[in-house]
């Protein structure tokens, strides 16, 4: 492989996030040929395999269809992914100690560091997916403790009282009886007392 330009990348000191960034388009620019080998020999066989799945119709319902999702979930997060990041990761170094990578050699290193790279790549997912659990129950529990509280509020139908307490929800109509009940007593009275015979 030829570069396309300087191939000088340091690797001797610690980068900011830039510098990694900065590195790593140099690098592409200068071997872009390099790279995408590297990647489609890799992604194009898992592609392939995947499509004759497909045609094959092993991806369904039945219990042969899930195990064949599954080998694929598994090829292409322990095989595809880190095979991957190993072959750029060993092609960068040959670069970093200014050597023209070889995609043999980059091959059969990147290979050698494969169940390394799929052990940490799992160590991360299960360790997201255990982050992820630990925020789940207090999130169900939040939701579960708004629906509580907003179930004790019980509306009249009319939108005159709302009470905090489904128990309580006659005592605003049964004190207006009551009220209602006082002034009839009140006008009765006073009727009596005005009538001509009461003075007799």
């Amino acid at each position: 492989m030829s570069a396309g330009g300087s191939s000088k990348v340091d690797l001797g000191r610690a980068k900011s996030v830039g510098e990694i960034i900065g590195d790593a388009l140099h690098c592409y620019a200068s071997y872009p040929a390099l790279f995408a080998t590297l990647t489609l020999a890799v992604v194009v066989p898992y592609a392939v395999i995947v499509r004759l799945v497909e045609q094959a119709n092993l991806i369904g319902g039945t219990r042969h269809g899930a195990l064949a999702a599954l080998v694929l979930v598994l090829i292409e997060v322990l095989l595809v992914g880190p095979l991957i990041s190993a072959l750029h990761v060993h092609a960068v170094v040959e670069l970093g100690a200014q050597r023209v990578p070889r995609v043999r050699e980059v091959f059969a290193r990147g290979v050698r560091v494969l169940p390394v790279v799929a052990a940490a790549q799992v160590v991360v997912a299960v360790s997201a997916a255990i982050e992820d659990q630990r925020h789940q129950p207090a999130a169900d529990r939040q939701r579960n403790h708004n629906a509580a509280s907003n179930g004790n509020i019980a509306v009249k139908r009319d939108g005159v009282a709302a009470h905090s307490f489904p128990g309580g929800a006659g005592k605003p109509k049964r004190c207006r009886q009551q009220r209602e009940k006082c002034k009839d007593d009140q006008r009765t009275h006073a009727a009596d007392i005005g009538s001509p015979c009461s003075h007799s």
